[in-house]
């Protein structure tokens, strides 16, 4: 589920082997200013203030007690997962360790940095999303001047950064608390400026990725855990009392099989060759760090739409089975790992106590997974005020199925559908037809009930840098509430 880099690489190869060639793609510049500016600059109670919860790896982490980055900034200040002292810093604890994840949350990232040949680079990661929203204060310098005016009084758009680590139940909570100080912010300046407060005041949520999945708990769910008992939380929508309406761009609702081999094979941000040729510092992420993060299990596909078949009897694989996990060797159990959680866990002596360990914790992630995506799945139609809506990515080939040998972990492509590149059509929808040939025919089936529905001939990032992304957001945070109330 982590964005790859490799179309930017290789504009940098074009570069700097100096072939000579520019390869240009002109678009007529849509003027949107004469269509928005009037509304981005009416700050009145008939548009809802705008919170932006990116995805997984969309905040900028730091460690609070070197100031290094954990996540974010690739210089020569970051902590690479190819020092092992920096592990246990880049990992959350092992479950049953009492120990708190060191990492805070440091702003939305708006652009990816890192040095390549030793020059300095960026990948522009949510900046374009964040000029669109005109989140002045929470800009970087390097951002370009927003599209739209919003005016010197703006201060209603705020970006909820995040320790995307951690699990999407327990992210909602911190989320709650950030609604509740926004609020006391927004009506404190209200009374300054206008004098008067904003007594009903909601919020507006666009949501990219897995932050549509902690949007959507949030509002289903409120700040409930997830019970220690395997059972759900209560459905009450206390979330929706605070959110008037959710956009979630390219949200895998049903998962990815991406995260599947993140977990499996660990992570290198762009392919080896390029990171040798380039000298790109950018790190690899072990399976064994990357399976301390409850939230990437949470990215899991579900096994009844067959992500994963058996290479032997072509059957669907339960990824959500431990069983299959520890029989296999996969991810974080497998042997070459041991020497990545003997850095986790510098205190336990033998390999066979820190591969109990890691079974335990490895068991605890899948069933919290699998309860998550159940609290998620439950069909429920939300109040009469609250509206979701879906822009998504439906033009480009991406991985749905694969095939793998349970023993030796190999595994080929069988299937590819319609998708963002990252994630399927289908699964944004959360469509239910995945799987089953029979219900093909059938309209969409999905326990989400959604307002709106548009798709982009986009990436998965890319969606957010779009011209028609903008025009429709902007559309539907400032034109069509004051539209629906008059």
């Amino acid at each position: 589920m982590i964005v790859r880099f490799g179309f930017f690489t290789f504009l940098v190869l074009l570069t700097f082997l100096g072939t000579g060639c520019t390869i240009s793609k002109r678009k007529a510049k849509a003027d949107l200013t004469r269509i928005y500016n009037p509304a981005a600059q009416n700050h009145g109670e008939d548009v809802n203030p705008v919170i932006l919860i990116p995805g997984i790896l969309g905040s900028k982490l730091t460690d609070p007690i070197t100031g290094k980055s954990i996540w974010g900034i690739y210089d020569n200040h970051f902590l690479s997962p190819q020092n092992p002292e920096n592990l246990p810093l880049l990992a959350l604890p092992l479950h049953g360790e009492k120990k708190a994840p060191r990492g805070v949350p440091n702003g939305a990232l708006s652009r990816l940095k890192f040095r390549a040949l030793g020059v300095p680079l960026q990948q522009r990661a949510y900046a374009g999303i964040l000029t669109t929203l005109g989140a002045g204060g929470y800009l970087d310098a390097d951002v370009s001047d927003p599209n739209i005016d919003w005016g010197k009084k703006h201060f209603t758009c705020f970006q909820f950064s995040y320790d995307w680590r951690l699990s999407n139940a327990e992210n909602a909570k911190k989320l709650h608390q950030f609604i509740l100080e926004k609020r006391r912010y927004i009506q404190k300046r209200s009374r300054e400026i206008y004098g008067r407060e904003r007594k009903n005041l909601k919020f507006d949520i666009v949501a990219h990725s897995m932050g549509g999945l902690l949007a959507r708990y949030y509002l289903r769910y409120g700040t409930q855990s997830l019970p220690s008992n395997g059972s759900l939380p209560r459905l009450n929508w206390h979330g929706a009392k605070h959110i008037e309406q959710l956009i979630m761009v390219g949200t895998p609702n049903s998962g990815s099989i991406l995260a599947f081999n993140d977990l499996l094979d660990g992570q290198n941000l762009i392919p080896l060759w390029q990171r040798y040729l380039l000298a790109v510092n950018l790190p690899k992420f072990p399976p064994a760090v990357l399976a301390t993060y409850p939230s990437l299990f949470e990215l899991l596909p579900r096994t009844r739409h067959q992500p994963l078949l058996n290479l032997r009897n072509n059957q669907a694989v339960d990824l959500f089975d431990p069983a299959v996990w520890e029989n296999s060797q996969w991810g974080l159990l497998h042997p070459s790992q041991d020497k990545i959680l003997a850095q986790l866990l510098p205190e336990i002596t033998t390999q066979r106590e820190r591969q109990a360990i890691a079974t335990q914790h490895l068991r605890q992630r899948l069933l919290q997974a699998r309860q998550f995506h159940q609290a998620l799945d439950l069909p429920a139609t939300p109040p009469g005020n609250l509206r979701i809506s879906l822009i998504a990515g439906d033009s480009i080939s991406t991985p749905r199925q694969q095939k793998i040998d349970l023993n030796s972990g190999k595994r080929t492509d069988n299937d590819y559908t319609p998708g963002d590149g990252t994630v399927l059509r289908s699964s944004t929808l959360a469509d239910e037809r995945v799987g089953n040939q029979n219900l093909a025919h059938l309209r969409i089936q999905s326990p989400i009930k959604f307002h709106r529905v548009t798709f982009l001939p986009e990436e998965h990032l890319e969606l957010t840098t779009s011209v028609i992304f903008t025009n429709n957001l902007l559309y539907q945070l400032l034109l069509e509430p004051r539209i629906s109330r008059n």
